[in-house]
């Protein structure tokens, strides 16, 4: 589940709705994976994978890659 901070809506006609990724969407996706991927095939530190994915929010969604980042980090040991 993502915080509530994160989570992207929609709202019409007094109805609520979440907005799904969208194909292009599922490519920033794979990117956010395999900067995580990268991290760990160099054994870097968290604070290093943070700045690379701070450049990618400056770049698309904020909520979007911040919450698939806070996805990711929950399955991840450091």
């Amino acid at each position: 589940m993502l915080s509530l901070a994160l989570l992207r809506t929609r709202t019409r006609k007094g109805s609520i709705t979440p907005l799904f990724c969208s194909d292009n969407e599922l490519e920033l996706a794979k990117k956010v994976i395999m900067e995580f991927e990268e991290s760990l095939k160099q054994k870097e530190r968290k604070g290093l994978l943070v700045e690379r994915i701070e450049s990618l929010e400056s770049k698309h969604d904020y909520k979007l890659v911040r919450g698939l980042y806070a996805l990711l980090e929950r399955r991840c040991t450091f």
